[in-house]
């Protein structure tokens, strides 16, 4: 385990903010998560970048166990989602970046339905799965792209600086991470899947994820509810075995949770941000 400054302010003074443990029960530790004097949520102390490779070893965690219909369903509909934003700010003969990519699913989606009509070219980098150094990758990009991945990356501020550096002075960064303001965070508190401690080491919202930007000349220009993020989480966050209680629990916090989003798209389970350089 290692403890860390606050990768926003470099701070130290933080105080408890929940205690958690591992939704999976691969270990018996408790984690936590703190609150810095900057209101940056994070996990500290956290298992280092040896330690943390079991815990994404679980056959139950989601990209993992990834042949059910519910899965299955999300995914085909965020793909859909994924692409149809981020084509309108492709150019022609331009390359895109999926960093963070897990197996490759999206990027394989993309260039089997619409690589030869958008004529770009598509790369993968997946941290976590292989052991390739981002640092000798020496294409420039129009589009880079982190779909849930920053909240994972261990070295925070070395990845956003070096994401920046591979980005054309035209180019977007979309970032997509879960919400610590999410309205349904109140309903299932220590069992809300997105805090998914300790793979999850950071914990942000529109303000914190703004500092952190900030501090190295990048700028969000659009931000987006998630709106199928809130069903998929609400849905893993039920904690019943009752095949009817928890459909009727899914329903009702599901409609309460849009119907906030609604009213204050800062409530959204997940949110992705369009950024540039300033």
């Amino acid at each position: 385990m290692e403890s860390i400054n606050c990768p926003i302010c470099d701070s130290n003074n933080s105080k408890l903010y929940i205690s958690l443990k591992d939704r999976f029960n691969i270990t018996n530790k408790t984690f936590r998560l703190v609150k810095c004097q900057c209101s940056f949520i994070y996990l500290n102390p956290r298992p280092n970048q040896k330690e943390i490779e079991e815990f994404y070893d679980s056959k139950d965690y989601t990209p993992h166990n990834n042949s059910t219909f519910f899965y299955k369903l999300a995914q085909s509909i965020s793909f859909k989602w994924k692409f149809k934003l981020i084509k309108k700010y492709i150019n022609k003969k331009q390359t895109i970046l999926d960093y963070g990519s897990g197996r490759g699913e999206f990027v394989n989606y993309i260039k089997n339905r619409f690589i030869k009509k958008i004529d770009s070219k598509i790369d993968a980098y997946e941290p976590i799965l292989n052991n390739d150094n981002f640092d000798s990758k020496k294409d420039n990009y129009q589009i880079i792209t982190l779909w849930h991945s920053l909240e994972h990356v261990h070295n925070l501020n070395k990845v956003i600086k070096r994401i920046k550096l591979s980005l054309i002075d035209t180019g977007y960064i979309f970032i997509a991470v879960p919400n610590i303001d999410a309205a349904e965070r109140t309903f299932f508190k220590d069992n809300w899947v997105a805090y998914d401690a300790p793979r999850h080491l950071y914990h942000f919202n529109r303000i914190s994820l703004n500092n952190l930007l900030n501090k190295h000349g990048l700028r969000i220009v659009r931000s987006q509810t998630i709106f199928q993020d809130t069903f998929y989480n609400v849905y893993l966050s039920i904690q019943t075995n009752n095949v009817i209680l928890k459909v009727l629990k899914f329903i009702y916090m599901s409609l309460i949770s849009v119907s906030t989003i609604l009213i204050n798209k800062n409530k959204s389970s997940s949110i992705l941000y369009i950024i540039c350089k300033k």
